[in-house]
């Protein structure tokens, strides 16, 4: 184990890490420069920044949370209704990379209006971004 320092913003995000000895002039300069706060830990080994945020007080990591949707299906005909269950609020939704809007409740209701696949994925703020391909067939058509 040994020290890791950590860098942060004020969203609580890691910007960088390092075992590398850290210098008051250091953490003053990407306090000044950044408006990045700072965090010593034990640690084995570097964090993925990605997947790991720090706590509101200040004095811990976490790791991001995982969405746990249910699909009540992922290969439908046209115009059938898809309900996706168990979203966070004010989770962001993305179909195929282009943003449908963000969750104020936690169901999610599609509608099949093209054939194809499309990815579904959902996005938030310290949690794994989540991806599923939806299949949508012509009527009795099965790929």
């Amino acid at each position: 184990m040994a020290d890791l320092h950590l860098f942060y913003d004020s969203n609580k995000d890691i910007k960088w890490s390092t075992f590398a000895p850290t210098s008051n002039d250091i953490i003053d300069e990407q306090k000044a420069s950044h408006n990045l706060d700072h965090l010593t830990i034990e640690a084995a080994q570097l964090l993925d920044i990605d997947k790991y945020y720090v706590n509101n007080a200040g004095d811990d990591v976490v790791e991001y949370s995982t969405f746990s949707p249910t699909y009540d299906a992922t290969t439908v005909d046209l115009d059938t209704v898809i309900n996706v269950t168990g979203v966070p609020s004010g989770t962001e939704v993305f179909l195929d990379n282009v943003s449908a809007g963000t969750m104020s409740n936690t169901t999610l209701t599609l509608t099949a209006t093209q054939s194809g696949e499309f990815m579904i994925e959902l996005k938030q703020s310290h949690y794994v971004t989540h991806g599923t391909w939806i299949t949508v067939n012509r009527r009795g058509e099965w790929i």
